[in-house]
């Protein structure tokens, strides 16, 4: 245990330094009076401390409760059933069987029985099923940006209201919106049906007879569309008549598997809105840095909440499960994931949230009532803070101009204990600036190393050690700079007020938290002046440091310690507590949150350099709060060794694969590999009409920033080799799901020659209806594509031409895409996989419009995402191997799926056609110390199986695989519609023949 002594004031001999970290001869000091290792320690425990905190309350949740006879609560117990049965189904894509008529069903039945059950109450619940058809524009965000258009999707919605009015009567509602639809390879448990199963508990506690009945009416909106495009929501909030009364939503999403959901969105303005949930949520989970980093664009990700917001100009609250992203859109969002207690938590926050919410006056305000922006977060869960952004931005420039004043006095008034020169507050500020970029500087060279020794994504499945890679390293290189600039400090200043020497050590000190808190101060200002509301964070760096000293001085007066280098040590690490926590509460939950997103992240962007800035930037926040002690410290070289050798130990330990692996399986926590495969036979036609590329192959598209080249598959594989694009199509004749050409480049996709031939029930087939050349050099052409339930355009006007306008979006006149334009079409029913549209091109040159036949590319792609077509022949054997081989060690889980795409050539106008097999797999889970045995049967008795296709060779060491597929097949060639109905377009294979009519 640590003791306070009294500090003895000493004369000092001269001195060329007084730094304890770096100066070799320290006999003139008191050495009891110093700072040492101990005390280090102590602090570092207190940091591993707040970070553990942080951890357990970021994954604490509260006990699951059963129904009551009353049935006055939220009962997880009763939410579950129905969450259980519907993910037990397995993956419910939009379109499919399991969605449109199953689960549809089980959640209508559902409704039915809580209606029936409050046949004899207050409760009036209406239920009614919407199929809304509509266009909108996606802009850039995950994706590149595309339209989406739509027809007859699914919407099941339930409004609820007291039977002694009817909605119109007072139309005013509050909206809650989950979507029911999955991915086409995943359960959905937490992505989204945990949402709705939260709803449905919540409709059965609301209309219970013994309630009173909702004072507002509460529409529940059960989406079946979200997956393909935010079409659900969509379609209700600008099509259903109930849209016009809706004042406020609450948009429930999943990106995980359960855990503690977090408010992410609120807004725009409507503190009311906010308010409703900050004081009435049981255990809160917000924070307005989310928000920002959200609507940044850098999580990979949508959702409804935008559609609501921006197309029904309404405020909202946007919550979302964030915990265990590993699993998110993959076969392993199950319902087994779920901690208990996650539905437990939404449900009782949720409830209160809305319950407090229809009591509010501002319900009836039509439109948005305050615009005015809110700086919101919780602390550790347990309350939460609430205050506008301008009046956080004037509490900002006070404890800014706080810290200009403390510093004036410190370097004016030389009666001061505390008393520095204005020489040493600059020398102190040039020693924090040049600590924090040696830091960041290693930071990014040790980024470096990991890309060239492939060590990229080798924290993954083991988060804490890009703690020790990136964050340990640039503390330890922080700390050694103030060590190294403390040994070249001026440590003696003159006391007018005592006529005594003061202590270098404590001039130096003092100058170098002032100078933190300076550096705090001007950051703290530039991003209150860019109005960025998560400012806050660095609110709580400065606010009680910033009282440090006057703390140091009554405890000194009471302790009688004024000069105890110890008492300052205990003040210095209490001041410390508020900041330290919420650092640590934001970085666990944005390395929650993001070191899973890196797995998807693509090849666009290294994923170390995110991670690595997030922990070197705390790393440098906390040596900035913490290295003016190393001006009272003993030497600290031992440790600043120990950091370094540790470092370096460890980046040797992870080359040899055998401490960590990036990937890894097991059944309670997997951290899986994604990947989309590609199984590709493509015809693409050039301007003279003529067959330019005819191949059939599998087209391997790695969706992390480690490539395909490590791939079991293509390792060792010399099949497989990169694409050579020289078309002028954004999307280099490939076959993209949707647009996500800037962040998967064709140069990192992997290409291999298979034999096998395909064919669907409904090929993907594009007419060319007529061509017009219209006043003001422009062309107009109509087109019926027809093919799968959901199909893909891509639409690229050869200069000097630009499209500028098309039928899909009748309102916009003027398109802006980068080269290519991509649209995504969904449809249900009977007239599903049919669309008519038109495209109008223009020259931008403004001369004459070419009769050439040269001006638009247009592909279509059908993706087959469920039902009968999914699965290929040679996918069909690929599945059938593996129930045989899983056995304890299920390393191959595939869903099948077909996609045909169909590419028009602009040139001659013989519109050619590309005929793709999308195989999607997802994840590679990887173990070093296994080699891939699967049962008693190694792996590589798989290449047998295939020896007709040639389709895979494995060579498992390190990466065991999962995945999905999809499958593509279908070819179509065509005349341009100028030429005679007699001379139709044909093609050998699988090309069905077309004539037009002039």
């Amino acid at each position: 245990m640590l003791r306070l002594r009294k500090g003895k004031e000493k004369k000092e001999k001269a001195e060329e330094s007084g730094s304890g970290t770096s100066h070799s001869d320290d006999n003139e000091e008191i050495s009891e009076n110093l700072l040492g290792s101990r005390h280090w320690l102590l602090l570092i425990a207190l940091v591993v401390g707040i970070v553990w905190t942080a951890i357990y309350c970021n994954h604490r949740l509260p006990e699951a409760l059963g129904p009551t006879a009353d049935n006055d609560r939220f009962s997880e117990t009763r939410a579950l059933a129905i969450l259980k049965r519907v993910s037990a189904l397995g993956p419910r894509p939009s379109g499919s069987k399991t969605l449109e008529e199953d689960v549809t069903k089980m959640i209508i039945d559902e409704l039915n029985a809580i209606n029936a059950a409050a046949a004899n109450s207050q409760h009036r619940l209406e239920i009614v099923t919407h199929r809304p058809s509509g266009c909108f524009d996606i802009p850039p965000f995950d994706v590149d940006g595309m339209t989406i258009c739509y027809k007859n999707v699914s919407n099941i919605i339930a409004r609820l209201g007291a039977k002694s009015r009817n909605w119109q009567q007072s139309q005013t509602s509050v909206l809650i919106n989950c979507h029911y639809d999955s991915q086409p390879m995943s359960p959905g448990a937490t992505d989204d049906f945990i949402s709705c199963s939260v709803m449905l508990e919540m409709l059965r506690v609301m209309t219970d007879k013994q309630r009173s009945p909702v004072p507002v009416d509460v529409i529940f909106l059960f989406n079946g569309a979200e997956e393909t495009g935010l079409q659900g929501a969509h379609g209700f909030i600008t099509t259903h008549p109930w849209r016009h009364g809706v004042r406020a939503f609450f948009n429930l999403e999943g990106a995980g598997a359960g855990g503690r959901e977090l408010l992410f969105q609120a807004g725009p303005g409507n503190q009311w809105l906010l308010n409703s949930y900050l004081e009435a949520a049981e255990r809160p989970f917000c924070s307005v840095f989310g928000q920002e980093v959200f609507q940044s664009g850098f999580v990979p990700s949508d959702t409804d909440f935008r559609v609501l917001r921006d197309y029904g100009f309404i405020p909202g609250l946007d919550i979302a499960y964030i915990q265990n992203g590993y699993v998110y859109h993959t076969e392993f969002d199950q319902f087994r994931m779920i901690p208990p207690g996650s539905v437990q938590r939404a449900g009782d926050n949720i409830l209160a949230t809305l319950t407090h919410l229809l009591h509010s006056p501002y319900l009836e305000t039509a439109g948005v009532t305050d615009e005015r922006r809110f700086v919101f977060f919780d602390v550790l869960g347990f309350f939460t803070i609430v205050y506008s952004l301008k009046i956080g931005q004037a509490v900002n420039y006070l404890v800014t101009i706080l810290i200009l004043v403390k510093i004036i006095f410190n370097t004016r008034k030389q009666q001061l204990r505390h008393h520095y020169s204005r020489r040493q507050l600059l020398v102190s500020l040039v020693a924090h600036v040049f600590a924090t970029l040696a830091a960041l500087t290693i930071t990014f060279l040790l980024t470096k190393i990991t890309a060239q020794k492939k060590l990229v994504l080798i924290w993954y499945s083991t988060p804490i050690v890009a703690v020790f890679m990136y964050g340990v390293p640039a503390f330890g290189v922080a700390a050694s700079v103030h060590g190294l600039m403390a040994a070249k400090l001026s440590l003696k200043v003159k006391s007018r007020s005592s006529g005594k020497r003061n202590t270098g050590r404590e001039a130096a000190e003092q100058a170098s938290f002032d100078a933190h808190l300076l550096i705090f101060g001007m950051i703290l200002c530039a991003l209150t002046f860019m109005k960025i509301a998560s400012a806050y964070l660095l609110l709580t760096f400065i606010l009680l440091p910033l009282a440090r000293d006057v703390i140091f001085s009554v405890v000194g007066k009471v302790v009688g310690c004024r000069d105890s280098s110890c008492a300052l040590f205990l003040v210095h690490l209490f001041t410390l507590i508020p900041g330290v926590t919420m650092l640590s509460y934001t970085v666990v939950m944005m390395v929650d949150i993001f070191v899973p997103i890196m797995g998807r992240s693509k090849l666009a962007a290294n994923p170390e350099i995110p991670i690595a800035a997030i922990l070197a930037v705390s790393a440098c926040i906390l040596a900035l709060m913490t290295s003016s002690l190393l001006y009272r410290t003993r030497k600290l070289t031992t440790m600043l060794k120990i950091v370094f050798a540790s470092t370096v130990l460890l980046y040797l330990a992870l080359t040899t694969g055998y401490l960590v692996s990036p990937y890894h399986y097991d059944s309670v926590a997997p951290t899986l590999r994604r990947a989309q495969v590609v199984h590709m036979r493509r015809r693409v036609y050039d301007e003279s009409g003529k067959i330019a590329v005819n191949e059939n192959g599998i087209v391997i598209i790695p969706y992390d920033y480690r490539g395909a080249d490590d791939f079991p598959q293509v390792a060792g594989d010399k099949s497989y080799r990169q694409f050579n694009c020289t078309t002028i199509n954004k999307y280099c004749e490939l076959p993209y799901l949707l647009p996500h050409a800037e962040v998967l480049p064709y140069a990192g996709l992997r290409f291999k020659p298979i034999d096998e031939q395909l064919s669907v029930a409904k090929p993907t087939k594009l007419n060319l209806v007529s061509k017009n050349y219209m006043a003001n050099n422009q062309i107009q052409y109509s087109f019926v594509v027809t093919g799968s339930d959901h199909i893909s355009l891509q639409l690229t006007a050869q200069s000097p031409y630009h499209i500028v306008k098309w039928s899909f979006i009748k309102e916009t006149e003027t398109l802006e895409y980068d080269i290519s334009a991509f649209v995504f079409l969904s449809s249900i029913g009977e007239e599903a996989g049919r669309w008519e549209f038109t495209i109008t091109i223009k020259n931008n040159n403004n001369n004459p419009a070419s009769k050439n036949g040269t001006e638009l590319l247009v592909a279509a792609v059908s993706h087959y995402l469920h039902g009968k077509d999914m699965r290929s022949r040679t996918l069909q054997k690929f599945v059938s191997l593996l129930p045989a081989k899983q056995l304890g060690h299920p390393y191959l889980m595939i869903i099948c799926n077909k996609c045909p795409l169909l590419r028009v050539t602009g040139a001659t106008q013989k519109i050619a056609s590309l005929v793709q097999l999308y195989l999607y797999i997802a994840e590679f889970i990887g173990n070093p110390r296994n080699n891939a045995t699967i049962g008693n049967s190694n792996m590589l008795d798989a290449k047998s199986a295939f020896s007709d296709s040639s389709l895979f060779s494995f060579k498992f060491d390190r990466l065991p695989i999962r995945g999905w597929f999809l499958k593509t097949t279908g070819t179509a060639c065509f005349r341009d519609a100028t030429e005679k109905a007699s001379e139709p377009g044909t093609a050998r294979g699988n090309c069905l023949s077309f004539s037009y009519a002039n």
